[in-house]
C-alpha cells in the first residue's frame, strides 16, 4: 500500500503509524483520513498487539482549513468529509489492540481528538494541546458525537 500522508511499519508486536503531510503541520485532510482508515482496516486483521500513532515533529494541527472551507460550501461534500472523519474516529476507537499516541510538539483540533481516542497518550514536556474548534462550535463536537451518537457501553464491550 502506497501512502502519501503517513508511514506505517511493523516492529515485532508493534505497528507504528507516523504522520507526514509534507510541511503542512500534519493536517487532517481527506487523503489523510482515507489512508489512516485503510491502515486501521488492515490492522484489524493483523496480529500486532500495540498500535502507535506519532507525528514526525508535530502530532498534528487539526483539520486542513483550506479543504474545510472548500467542502463547507457544499452540504453534500461537507457531510461526506465529516462522516469520513467520524468513521475514522470509530475505527480507531473500536480497534481491539492497545492504542498509544505520542505527542512531541503539538496536537490541535482533530489531531487532539485522535489523541483522546487512544488508550494512552505520551507527551513531551514541551507538547501543546488545543481545541480551537471550540470557539467555532461544530468542529469541537466530533468526538462527542462519536461517543454519544454511535457507541453505547454494551456495543463497545461486545
Amino acid at each position: 500500500m502506497s501512502l502519501e500522508t503517513l508511514r506505517a511499519s511493523r516492529e515485532g508486536p508493534v505497528t507504528w503509524v507516523r504522520f507526514k503531510t509534507k510541511g503542512k503541520y500534519n493536517v487532517v485532510n481527506s487523503k489523510f483520513i482515507g489512508e489512516l482508515q485503510d491502515v486501521l482496516r488492515k490492522e484489524q486483521r493483523s496480529d500486532s498487539r500495540l498500535f502507535v500513532l506519532e507525528g514526525e515533529g508535530n502530532f498534528g494541527a487539526g483539520i486542513d482549513l483550506e479543504e474545510l472551507y472548500e467542502v463547507s460550501r457544499h452540504s453534500e461534500a461537507s457531510n461526506k468529509f465529516l462522516d469520513a472523519l467520524r468513521d475514522l474516529f470509530l475505527s480507531l476507537l473500536s480497534l481491539r489492540k492497545i492504542t498509544i499516541s505520542i505527542v512531541k510538539e503539538m496536537a490541535y483540533g482533530a489531531s487532539l481528538e485522535l489523541v483522546l481516542l487512544t488508550d494512552l497518550a505520551i507527551s513531551s514536556p514541551e507538547a501543546k494541546f488545543s481545541s480551537p474548534g471550540a470557539k467555532w462550535g461544530p468542529l469541537s463536537t466530533c468526538t462527542t458525537n462519536v461517543w454519544a451518537g454511535e457507541l453505547s457501553l454494551i456495543k463497545y464491550l461486545n
